[in-house]
């Protein structure tokens, strides 16, 4: 999916950038969970089979292959080399043909022509929306985060799981940076969204789920570890408390290859908004 790490200069932040081990985290969750099967369920009847779809930060493309089948081209487009080549090497693993990677800074784009525009999790602001909006044909699809600003920011809530599932928290921030600009100085949410469209005048359909994104785990050290990379505390015994505070939260699972998982739950709002010819409406 358009994980991406764009700053609203187009530039990827400091403050999240992709390395092997994040990567590597990262894919594992989305395989074990099928978080991104399952966000491609909620998207595909929204596309036409005759449709080329333009993935603007698509990060690792996860949500491109599981889309492939159900248009007629996909374009992903971003600006890190790491992840393209995985992309570029699962598109031919899997023998997806019709599935074009470039390496771009989108902020910087003069031709984003398509049929259906495709942000996942981006932290973009209004001004690069409006111009999305204008350049597809017939849809923009937008995936952000559900829930309230409060939920979306709060980070880590302690170490007893909500219904089992921690929400979406400090663990990683896997999808935007820390504080990608345009709507706010946090993370756009579904709220922030809602409110853009409606002063555009923006006609839309939003959905709204709850996905298992949890992390799996070889061993508590790797835990231990993928704490420490997320996190964001500078003093060392606030750190240090912290970390044990989410070992605390770990699940078996069973699983002899990832014993261990760290639940996590995320809020998703997807939306659908006509542009185009299609006009104003549905």
């Amino acid at each position: 999916m358009g994980d991406s790490a764009y700053d609203d200069q187009g530039c990827t932040t400091a403050a999240f950038q992709w390395t092997e081990e994040k990567f590597r985290l990262y894919v594992r969750a989305s395989v074990c969970t099928g978080f991104h099967a399952r966000l491609a369920a909620i998207i595909a009847p929204k596309l036409d089979e005759s449709d080329h779809l333009l993935d603007l930060g698509c990060g690792p493309g996860l949500i491109d292959l599981a889309l492939a089948a159900r248009v007629q081209r996909i374009t992903a487009c971003d600006v890190e080399a790491r992840v393209l080549d995985y992309l570029r090497g699962e598109a031919a693993r899997q023998q997806i043909g019709n599935l074009h990677v470039v390496k771009a800074n989108v902020f910087e784009m003069t031709d984003m022509a398509c049929d259906a525009a495709l942000l996942c999790y981006f932290g973009a602001e209004e001004t690069f929306l409006k111009r999305v909006l204008t350049a597809a044909r017939k849809k923009a699809i937008v995936v952000t985060h559900g829930g309230n600003p409060d939920e979306e920011t709060a980070g880590f809530p302690g170490c007893t799981p909500k219904s089992g599932m921690q929400q979406e928290s400090d663990l990683m921030h896997l999808s935007t940076g820390s504080n990608p600009c345009g709507f706010s100085s946090r993370r756009p949410v579904a709220a922030d969204m809602d409110a853009f469209l409606k002063r555009e005048g923006r006609a839309f359909r939003r959905i709204d789920a709850k996905l298992d994104f949890s992390q799996p785990f070889k061993s508590e050290a790797e835990a231990w570890r993928c704490f420490e990379l997320y996190s964001k505390e500078v003093d060392p015994e606030k750190r240090r408390f912290a970390i044990t505070a989410k070992m605390a939260a770990l699940l078996p699972t069973g699983d002899e290859r990832y014993p261990l998982r760290f639940p996590i739950e995320k809020s998703v709002a997807v939306y659908e908004i006509p542009c185009g010819a299609c006009g104003q409406s549905f």
